[in-house]
């Protein structure tokens, strides 16, 4: 978890750290788990860089005064950062209380607990908490903004930046977590099912009210990204398990919220951030771009690597319609090895430098394990040179079922007699099992479909192959089709029709999109 600002000149980084070497856990059963959250000694650091990101200065802990004993403190997560326009420096956070586990006499907290908030007033204050080692405090007193108790009586937890709408409204997404089922009883009912929502302030952050419960039963909503539209409406996208990012708008600034909806945007379960570029308008998102975990990616020479839990090819894209449709701008970084984390980016712009901070360690390394690829990295990106040269290629998520159909049957009509007779004879010898027939036919199949339509954005031939109940359908329509060129038409305008390639999208909101 990472976190940019840029305030008076500087550039503020924050992250979330877990101790200097990570607690392997041996479970009851024997089975081993690394602990990388939830440690009672979780932390806060920061630095600060004065010569926009070259060289940043040694990270400092965030003192944070709590009058409650060791025991009762639980650890704090996800810094987000907030320039205000009045000069201070806001620190938004929250701290686990009465949500843990104990796993062979090891305590470890559940993520969230009560939203709470510091802020520095000057440059001056920084530069002391940056170097002065004595035990006075240099943020201010924290002040709880919603509690735990609030609400639904679910830990509240932070992740994404605030925005300042143009009625200089405060925004601050954030969501409710359900503890897992080991977690200790809570206080609360936490029977309720996790959600998302935004805290706003009307008052340059001094009172807050809670609205909004975006959820969905078959996925939690979480990590909400919030950014107001041209038409002054504010777009949240939200981390999902559903193989997509979902998104919700609000057209009262922030007081109610269409139901979540999912996106052609993939997410493997990941926090990705949305911001509105200053000069262009245009809406730039940091995200993971792959399907969820334990799926397939490819590799530098083209072979499949089965991923482990990973979060990688971090990627920018860009809308130029307030996030209907997205194309790909950049990519961040890119790795394939069992459990690489490279994730929670978060965006900044400054002039015409745009800034990606986020945070990369492998999560199957036994502790003490360590390499210098680990840790907080910062990339940056010249605006004008993305603009200037994005590439045009539209995210675009998987088809139905209904749509490749559609694909077929204009597929069909465009086959002549000796394609025809080519698939009906391909791996026809006795030798032969069913099976391997309809896999010769289906690869031969699947190689012409290729060759006619994109399928570059799903994974290629690699991936129409795989999909063997579709390829039943496809051989057999071939199949059965005679060799006449007017009874081929006729056969395949008799099934779904055959529309022409122009006609083949269907709302980026659905699962039907453009093949």
């Amino acid at each position: 978890m990472a976190m940019l600002a840029h305030w008076q000149g500087l550039l503020v980084a924050a992250w979330q750290a877990a101790p200097s070497s990570r607690t392997l856990l041996v479970k009851g059963d024997g089975s081993k788990e690394i602990v990388v959250e939830g440690l009672q000694d979780q932390r806060l650091l920061y630095s600060v860089s004065r010569d926009v990101g070259k060289t940043w200065e040694t990270p400092s802990g965030i003192q944070l005064s709590d009058s409650r004993s060791s025991e009762l403190r639980g650890p704090v997560w996800s810094p987000v950062l907030h320039a205000a326009e009045d000069g201070r420096l806001w620190l938004f956070y929250s701290q686990s209380r009465e949500c843990k586990k104990t796993v062979n006499g090891q305590v470890t907290w559940a993520p969230g607990g009560d939203i709470k908030a510091v802020t520095l007033k000057n440059v001056k204050s920084l530069s002391t908490a940056i170097f002065d080692s004595s035990d006075s405090p240099i943020w201010s007193m924290p002040k709880t903004i919603i509690s735990q108790d609030d609400d639904n009586g679910l830990p509240k937890v932070v992740a994404n930046k605030m925005i300042v709408l143009t009625s200089g409204e405060w925004v601050l997404p954030f969501w409710r977590e359900k503890p897992d089922s080991e977690s200790y009883v809570c206080m609360g009912n936490v029977m309720n099912l996790p959600s998302a929502g935004v805290l706003i302030s009307t008052d340059d952050g001094n009172n807050w009210s809670v609205h909004g419960e975006l959820r969905d039963v078959r996925s939690p909503l979480i990590e909400g990204s919030v950014v107001q539209l041209e038409s002054g409406s504010i777009l949240m996208l939200l981390r999902s398990a559903s193989g997509c990012a979902w998104r919700s708008v609000s057209h009262d600034r922030g007081r109610s919220w269409t139901p979540a909806v999912p996106t052609h945007v993939p997410n493997p379960n990941s926090k990705a951030h949305v911001i509105r570029l200053k000069k262009s308008g245009h809406l730039v998102m940091a995200y993971n771009n792959h399907k969820p975990r334990g799926s397939h990616l490819p590799t530098e020479d083209g072979q499949d690597n089965q991923c482990r839990s990973c979060r990688t090819a971090l990627e920018l894209a860009i809308s130029a319609d307030d996030g209907v449709t997205w194309r790909k701008l950049a990519l961040v970084e890119n790795e394939f090895t069992p459990g690489i984390r490279i994730h929670y980016p978060t965006l900044q712009q400054v002039d015409d430098m745009l800034m990606v901070i986020y945070s990369k360690f492998y999560l199957y390394r036994e502790p003490g394990e360590w390499s210098q690829e680990q840790g907080i990295k910062l990339a940056t990106f010249n605006i004008s040179g993305l603009l200037s040269t994005s590439a045009n290629v539209v995210l675009r998520g998987v088809p139905s079922q209904r749509l490749l159909i559609n694909v077929v049957s204009h597929f069909i009509d465009s086959l002549s007699p000796e394609d025809i007779s080519r698939i009906q004879m391909h791996g026809h010898t006795h030798r032969l099992a069913t099976v391997k027939r309809f896999e010769k036919r289906w690869r031969l199949l699947s190689t012409i479909l290729c060759s006619r339509y994109d399928f570059s954005h799903l994974g290629g031939q690699r991936w129409l192959f795989s999909k063997l109940n579709f390829g039943r359908y496809a051989v057999g329509r071939v199949w059965s089709l005679p060799t006449g060129l007017d009874d081929i038409s006729k056969a395949a305008g008799a099934a779904v029709g055959a529309p022409s390639l122009g006609t083949l999208s269907e709302s980026p909101y659905m699962d039907d999109v453009v093949v």
